[in-house]
């Protein structure tokens, strides 16, 4: 795992060698997005100078056509600007005097449309309402407050929900008024998961497991490489298996599930509902796909290390959810090893899955599925959060630093010698405290108790120590584990106009779809035109607007005297797959990107505005604005600019 991270040199220097610095205990990292190539429906984008006429009857048509691609629902600019002013409202109070927000949310690939070109929207409410459509009708603040990693939730929407045995006290039901056994197809198909198989070679172990369940026991079918030889280097990694699309056909036929570990990095609208989720959730947020036949179950009783959401795509599937059985098993930070069926308790929730429907799991629920022998197949998607990301992991970051800082500072407290002969009174065969308070007469067991006393106050007082300087850290220990989430995080998912106003309009004209996707879907292909404004940023200037390009993208960070940005845009959909590449900037040069970070949709602010103390260099606040467009992290619009 790197431990180090390519640092470019900004403004002047952007185009340099890049220079290596230390990153202390950043994880290795995503980037560079798997090459795209166009959609079977192409989306012609007219900008403003270059638009062509079109009557009334003309409109219409393109309508119909896009509407084969698009979610069938009508994209009113009026009417999305309210739910997202609903969802934003809802994320953020506790309580509301006004009317009661939305909790059903749009369904979020509608913001990904071409359509929606004209619409500035700001991330927090992108988020909220992808999450409320994740979980409706469940109000988001009911859900942080007394759901997330606390207890279980099912959503039932579908026309004919099934029997249910639950114990209420322990899992929340919630009905919905509007029914739909189509909610979640949006996202991906199952016809989409063999055409995966069959177009882009995933590898057994990290893209695709087959595995069943025989007799309780979880059999993975994987055909892994063989073992590394003896005479191997130490640097020697066994090449994967591919995935045959025969093989993996023939495993789902006699009774296998097909697990795809990363359908993120295939599915564009699993990658965009996923990324879009980051930022509610305040974490990394992943998925796995399982695609089990009738009468199967492909993984044994166990519990995980993330919390889930469980979407039940397509068909049916039966699942029992047990309650942590010791209270060591309550928000577990590893995943457990299979359970014994006989061995568990009743289940607190037996229900059947209907396409439609969630079910959320915090970390530490015992679960197991099967697919019924009358449905021909299931499908659903596990959206997981809170990997690594527990208070836990915080103090592993804060206190082995708090101990440095206080080892190495003025005070000679931790650099002193152990007490002499410590090791006669201390340890687990001198812990007889309790029975020392009643031996009053033993002389020695009372000075050893003394001792034992006077060593636990020494060693009071050098936590205190270490404790002071940790909360003089916990800014540092939050930028560590804020630069953690930029390298675990997905790059993020644009909307058409955070494209437009980063001088990316391309990225439109495919629809950010791939060749699998447009081979499942079967679309003949067409041609759509979309007009789209001309932001006109090709360059910048002091009357220029500018705004990072999506809230929380980028962190600043001082390491050595230099102004170093941290960023998420180049991450891969592939865990970790290269290092952070941060650019570095001269500190007279950090009040001016601290200004743009702070700056996201729907604000604004010009260039001219930027602090840069004490000389307000203009070529200066120029310059850092244009490296951070050609990083791809800036918005600019000189639409007003005469």
């Amino acid at each position: 795992m790197p431990s180090r991270a390519a640092i470019k040199r900004a403004k002047k220097k952007s185009k340099e060698e890049q220079k290596a610095v230390p990153l202390a205990k950043l994880v290795s990292l995503p980037p560079s997005l798997p090459s795209k190539s166009k959609s079977s429906k192409k989306r012609k984008l007219l900008s403003d100078s270059g638009s062509s006429d079109h009557d009334d009857d003309d409109d219409d048509d393109d309508d119909d056509v896009d509407d084969e691609d698009e979610p069938k629902m009508n994209i009113d600019n009026n009417n999305i600007n309210e739910v997202l002013d609903d969802s934003a409202s809802e994320e953020s109070s506790s309580s509301s005097t006004s009317s009661t927000p939305s909790t059903s949310g749009m369904n979020p690939s509608t913001f990904f449309s071409p359509k929606t070109s004209s619409l500035d929207i700001p991330t927090s409410a992108l988020s909220a309402n992808a999450f409320q459509w994740l979980i409706s009708p469940l109000p988001i603040k009911d859900f942080h407050s007394s759901h997330y990693g606390k207890s279980p939730v099912l959503i039932r929407r579908n026309p004919t929900p099934s029997e249910i045995n639950v114990d209420e006290k322990l899992v929340k039901v919630v009905n919905s008024d509007s029914s739909s056994s189509t909610y979640y197809s949006s996202i991906i198909s199952s016809a989409e998961v063999f055409t995966y198989v069959k177009k882009m070679s995933l590898k057994y172990g990290e893209d695709i497991n087959v595995t069943n369940v025989v007799n309780g026991v979880r059999r993975t079918l994987d055909i892994l490489p063989s073992p590394t030889p003896a005479t191997a280097t130490p640097t020697t990694t066994p090449t994967p298996i591919i995935a045959q699309h025969n093989d993996v056909l023939a495993n789902y036929n006699s009774g296998c599930s097909i697990r795809l570990l990363c359908p993120q990095k295939y599915s564009t609208s699993t990658y965009r509902l996923l990324s879009t989720l980051e930022e509610n959730l305040s974490c990394m947020v992943g998925a796995n796909l399982y695609l089990t036949p009738r009468g199967s179950q492909g993984f044994a009783p166990h519990y995980d290390d993330v919390d889930v959401f469980i979407l039940q795509v397509e068909g049916e599937k039966r699942w029992r959810v047990y309650e942590p059985i010791t209270p060591e098993e309550v928000l577990p930070r590893t995943s457990s090893t299979d359970f014994d069926m006989n061995s568990l308790p009743l289940p607190v929730l037996d229900v059947v899955l209907k396409a439609g429907d969630m079910l959320y799991l915090p970390r530490g629920w015992i679960h197991q599925a099967v697919t019924d022998s009358s449905c021909p197949h299931s499908l659903h998607l596990t959206v997981s959060a809170m990997y690594g990301w527990c208070w836990a992991d915080y103090m592993e970051v804060l206190l082995p630093e708090a101990i440095k800082r206080a080892v190495n500072g003025p005070s000679k407290s931790l650099r002193e010698g152990m007490p002499t002969n410590f090791m006669d009174y201390m340890g687990i065969v001198n812990d007889n405290d309790d029975d020392n308070d009643n031996d009053t007469d033993n002389d020695t067991a009372l000075k050893t108790t003394a001792k034992r006393a006077e060593f636990k106050d020494l060693v009071k007082g050098k936590i205190a120590r270490i404790a002071k300087e940790a909360m003089a850290m916990v800014d540092q220990a939050s930028d560590e584990l804020a630069l953690k989430f930029l390298s675990d995080r997905l790059p993020p998912a644009l909307t058409p106009f955070e494209l437009i106003s980063a001088n990316q309009r391309t990225e439109i004209d495919d629809a950010g779809m791939y060749e699998a996707e447009a081979e499942a879907e079967e679309e003949e292909e067409e041609e759509v035109e979309v007009e789209v404004e001309d932001f006109k940023n090709a360059d910048i200037f002091l009357s220029s607007k500018v705004r990072l390009l999506r809230k929380g993208i980028a962190r600043l960070i001082i390491e050595d005297d230099k102004a170093v940005l941290y960023h998420s845009m180049d991450n891969s959909k592939t865990f970790h797959e290269v290092p952070l590449s941060p650019l570095e900037f001269e500190l007279d040069d950090a009040p001016a990107i601290e200004k743009i970070l702070k700056t996201f949709a729907p604000d604004w602010c010009l260039v001219n505005d930027l602090p840069h103390p004490p000389a307000e260099d203009s070529d200066d606040k120029i310059g850092i604005c244009k490296s951070l467009f050609e990083e791809g992290i800036l918005a600019v619009d000189n639409r007003e600019l005469l």
